[in-house]
């Protein structure tokens, strides 16, 4: 296969997946997102102080660079419990917007236990590669992710 085409992969025994390496390319913002700009108005008493909400917060080795969170969002779009191009678009789109933490969707461990039957899973290690691919975006992003286990 030529090299600009990008190289194949098998992430299971149903799909086969191109990857380019275009794919991986990411945008270095000029202010990371998130970030506080100042004040609208300079002359207003503590202009000069950073509001709470933009300021960063640590938890034991754990630093987010803001205490925005979002919280889990149950959007039953996923098939077979594969995390799709859905969920790096919407949880991905927090991290752009510039969220501390953006924490995934109930993800069910075993199948049995999802609340419906398009709910994300974890129960096959050949959900990771995906997880780990929107989890990658989103720390680039300056951004930390969790995920919410489920059981029903």
């Amino acid at each position: 296969m030529s090299s600009d085409l990008g190289s194949t992969t098998k992430h299971n025994a149903r799909e086969e997946c191109y990857r380019y390496s275009q794919e991986q390319f990411m945008i270095e913002q000029p202010v990371a997102p998130g970030t506080y700009l100042g004040p609208v108005d300079t002359s207003a008493p503590d202009a000069d102080k950073v509001p709470l909400l933009f300021q960063p917060f640590q938890i034991k080795d754990l630093v987010l660079a803001n205490r925005v969170i979002v919280a889990p969002m149950c959007m039953y779009s996923s098939k077979d419990g594969f995390m799709s191009m859905f969920h790096a678009v919407h949880l991905g789109s927090f991290a752009v917007h510039g969220a501390g933490l953006i924490i995934a969707e109930a993800t069910a461990v075993e199948p049995r236990g999802r609340i419906s039957p398009q709910d994300v899973g974890i129960w096959s290690d050949d959900h990771i590669h995906k997880i780990k691919e929107i989890a990658d975006f989103i720390h680039a992003q300056g951004s930390k992710m969790g995920i919410q286990l489920a059981h029903a």
